[in-house]
């Protein structure tokens, strides 16, 4: 940006805060899973598969995220069928019989249609995704970029 105003760089004075919204130059510009959290009775590894398996053939960054999180080999779970994509919301498909969903709190709350009282609070600035069948809460992915070392 070139400022090309007096009173532009003379208004900078009166500034209290300023805000940077450029991925990739502040930060390494990818999501990371920097937390995943069991809510429901299936062990980690389980949610995990799960979740690789409804995002396989996407190049979302949240799938991206997912898909590099998990270990290819441990997964476990099916091929996930009949997925489809609901933008801004999430993805839902079918996995062994299995009706899931993955994406916002409000979508997956359709699904899973009972309340999930142990989901902690996410860090601020995360995104989270959420892993539902009907009737249950599964797990609870936090995702995050990272910032540059010098960025600070």
């Amino acid at each position: 940006m070139i400022v090309t105003r007096g009173h532009s760089i003379e208004a900078l004075a009166r500034a209290t805060d300023v805000v940077f919204d450029k991925t990739g130059t502040l930060t390494h510009g990818e999501l990371r899973v920097a937390a995943a959290r069991v809510l429901g009775a299936r062990p980690i590894g389980q949610c995990e598969a799960l979740a690789r398996a409804l995002e396989a053939a996407s190049e979302h960054p949240v799938a991206r995220a997912l898909m590099h999180h998990t270990d290819a080999a441990q997964t476990g779970a099916g091929a996930a069928g009949r997925v489809s994509s609901h933008p801004g919301r999430g993805v839902e498909g079918d996995v062994d019989g299995i009706r899931y969903r993955l994406g916002s709190r409000a979508f997956c709350d359709e699904l899973a249609q009972v309340s999930c009282d142990n989901a902690p609070a996410p860090h601020a600035g995360a995104t989270v995704v959420y892993l539902v069948s009907a009737g249950a809460w599964l797990a609870q992915f936090e995702l995050a970029d990272t910032v540059k070392p010098g960025a600070a």
